[in-house]
C-alpha cells in the first residue's frame, strides 16, 4: 500500500470540498498508531502506523479522507485561528478552573464543532473511521452525542441524560460558541479526569491533541494582538500565560525575551498585554526640522611646520619625534552642513502613575496602552524612547528609564504602578533633556499638586509637547486655558481605545489641530 501516493489522490478532493485553503500539502510518518494526525504550523502530518491499523476495518482511502477532513475542518471552521482557540479555552476555565480539564475539554468541544462541520457538508468517511475507535468514558457520551446529531449510527452508548443535554447546544452557530463551550464543559465534566489514573484514561485523542504548535509565528502574534483586543481583563492574559507559557515559548522564540524561561508570571504577562494591545495602533508622528551643523574634523596629513598648532600632530604616524619632515599634522576641514532635515527626534514619554490612576496590572489602563503606542510610534521611526514614571516624585515615587531602543524594558517601566500622591520634578525632565530637543509625552489626568510650575516649564520649553489626558476635570480645563497658543503644545484626551487613532504626535496646533473649545 502506496499511502503518499494514496494520499496524492485523496488530498485535491476533500480541498475541494472545503473550497481550496491555502494549506500546503499533507505529509505521510510512521507516526504513532493511537494518533491519526498532527497539525505543525499549518502542516498535516499523517500517522502511517495509524492508517495501516485502522485499514483492517475502514479502506485506507477513507480513513485519509476521515482524517484530512477533520483536520481541514478546524482550519477553516472551529477553532479557525489562534485567538478563537484561546478564547474557548478561556471560556472552558471560567467553567471548569482546573488547566487540565478545561484543556481536555475545549479539545472536545472543538472536534465536535469540527467534525459536525463536515459531516453536515456530507461525502466525508468521518462515521466510518469513528466507528472503528476505540473510547473512554468521556469519548463513548462524545461519540453518542455524534451519533444522535448527526443521525447516523455509530455503535456508541454513553450516558443518555448527558448525551439527552449536550445534543441541545447549537455547535455550529459560531456566534454562540462562548456560551455553547460553557455549558458543554459544565455537562461533561463528571466524565473528566484531570490526573489521569489508568493506561485507558490516558489515552491520546485518535485525531490528536490541539496544541498551539499547529498555528504559525504569524498567526499566534496575531492572534496575541487579536485577544489584547477582546479582553477586558488582565486576569485572562495572565492566565492563558501561565497556562500555555511553554506551548507559546516553543511555537514562537521570538517570546522567549518576553515571558523568560520559566512559566509566565503576572508581571509577564502585563508587559506582553501592554505590548501586544498597542500593536493594534499605529500612531503617526510629524517629522520635525532637526539641524545637523558642521565641524571641523580631522581630514588628511600634511607635513609639520613651525606655527602649527601643536594638538594637531599626529604622534602616531611621526615616531614620536617633532622634527620637520618627519612628523606630519592633520589638516582639519570643515564637516559637510546639512541644514534643516526632516526627521523624527527622540522622545521622552512622562506618565502619571498616582493613585488616582488606573493600577495597569488590575485592568485595562488606556494611559499605558496610549503610552505604549507613542513608544512604538517613535521606536519605528528609528528614535529612542526615554521614560518618566512618576506617582510623588519629591518622596522618591519616580522611575527612570533612559534614552533606549529596548522595547521590553520601555513597557516594563511603563507598567510600573506607584499609586501614591502627584507631584512632577521638572528638574527630572531637565535632565533628560538633549540637544535635538526631545519630542515629550505627558498622560495624566492633571490632578498635580505643582501644576502651575510643570505649565510654567513646559510652557517656554523648546521641545513639541503632546499632552494626553484621562478624564475631564477642573485641572485639565485650566491647564488648556494657560497653554492656549502656545504653538508647540496640543492637549488631548485619552478614555479608551477609540480615542487613540485620533493623536498624531508632535503635532503643531497652529498648523494641524483645529481646537474645540470648552
Amino acid at each position: 500500500m502506496n499511502l503518499t501516493a494514496l494520499l496524492q489522490e485523496v488530498w485535491p478532493a476533500v480541498r475541494k470540498r472545503h473550497l481550496f485553503p491555502a494549506l500546503p500539502m499533507p505529509e505521510c510518518g510512521d507516526g504513532d498508531e493511537r494518533v491519526g494526525l498532527e497539525l505543525r504550523g499549518k502542516k498535516i502530518q499523517i500517522s502511517a502506523t495509524f492508517v495501516r491499523k485502522t485499514s483492517r476495518a475502514v479502506s485506507p482511502a477513507e480513513v485519509l479522507d476521515a482524517l484530512l477532513d477533520h483536520a481541514v475542518s478546524h482550519y477553516v471552521c472551529c477553532p479557525w485561528d489562534f485567538s478563537t482557540h484561546l478564547g474557548l479555552y478561556l471560556e472552558a476555565k471560567r467553567a471548569l478552573p482546573d488547566s487540565v480539564k478545561a484543556k481536555r475539554a475545549t479539545d472536545s468541544f472543538l472536534d465536535v464543532v469540527a467534525d459536525t462541520y463536515s459531516v453536515n457538508r456530507g461525502q466525508t468517511a468521518l462515521p466510518e473511521v469513528y466507528r472503528t475507535l476505540r473510547r473512554d468514558a468521556l469519548e463513548e457520551t462524545v461519540h453518542g452525542l455524534c451519533q444522535r446529531i448527526w443521525g447516523v449510527d455509530l455503535g456508541a452508548a454513553g450516558d443518555e441524560d448527558l448525551i439527552r443535554k449536550l445534543s441541545s447546544i447549537p455547535y455550529l452557530e459560531r456566534r454562540n460558541w462562548k456560551e455553547s463551550i460553557r455549558e458543554y464543559v459544565r455537562t461533561i465534566e463528571p466524565l473528566l479526569e484531570a490526573e489521569p489514573s489508568s493506561g485507558e484514561v490516558d489515552r491520546p485523542s485518535p485525531f490528536g491533541s490541539h496544541s498551539l504548535e499547529q498555528y504559525t509565528a504569524d498567526e499566534i502574534e496575531a492572534g496575541l494582538r487579536a485577544l489584547t483586543r477582546e479582553t477586558e481583563d488582565l486576569t485572562d492574559f495572565q492566565e492563558l500565560l501561565q497556562d500555555f507559557g511553554a506551548e507559546l515559548r516553543e511555537a514562537l522564540p521570538s517570546l522567549e525575551h518576553d515571558i523568560g524561561t520559566g512559566r509566565g508570571r503576572p508581571a509577564e504577562a502585563d508587559f506582553l498585554f501592554y505590548r501586544k494591545l498597542s500593536e493594534n495602533y499605529r500612531l503617526p508622528v510629524q517629522k520635525a526640522a532637526i539641524e545637523k551643523a558642521g565641524a571641523l574634523y580631522p581630514h588628511h596629513h600634511v607635513p609639520w611646520e613651525a606655527g602649527t598648532p601643536f594638538q594637531d600632530v599626529d604622534p602616531w604616524t611621526s615616531f614620536g619625534r617633532l622634527l620637520p619632515g618627519i612628523t606630519q599634522s592633520w589638516r582639519r576641514i570643515d564637516g559637510e552642513t546639512l541644514g534643516s532635515q526632516p526627521g523624527v527626534p527622540d522622545c521622552l514619554v512622562v506618565l502619571d502613575s498616582s493613585a488616582s490612576m488606573v493600577n495597569p496590572r488590575e485592568r485595562v489602563s488606556w494611559a499605558v496602552v496610549g503610552a505604549a503606542c507613542a513608544a512604538d510610534a517613535y521606536l519605528r521611526n528609528q528614535a529612542k524612547v526615554a521614560v518618566y514614571n512618576f506617582g510623588d516624585a519629591q518622596a522618591g515615587e519616580r522611575r527612570v528609564l533612559p534614552y533606549t531602543t529596548k522595547r521590553r524594558e520601555i513597557v516594563q517601566a511603563l507598567c510600573h504602578f506607584h499609586g501614591g500622591g502627584t507631584r512632577l520634578d521638572v528638574q527630572d525632565i531637565e535632565r533628560l533633556q538633549h540637544d535635538p530637543k526631545p519630542d515629550i509625552i505627558i498622560i495624566t489626568d492633571m490632578k498635580i499638586i505643582n501644576l502651575e510650575s510643570i505649565i510654567e516649564y513646559f510652557l517656554v520649553a523648546d521641545n513639541r509637547v503632546t499632552v494626553i489626558y484621562t478624564g475631564l476635570s477642573d485641572s485639565v480645563r485650566q491647564f488648556e486655558r494657560a497653554t492656549t497658543g502656545a504653538s508647540h503644545m496640543q492637549v488631548l484626551p485619552i478614555e479608551n481605545d477609540r480615542d487613540i487613532p485620533k493623536i498624531v504626535l508632535g503635532r503643531s496646533k497652529t498648523l494641524f489641530l483645529n481646537r474645540v473649545k470648552r
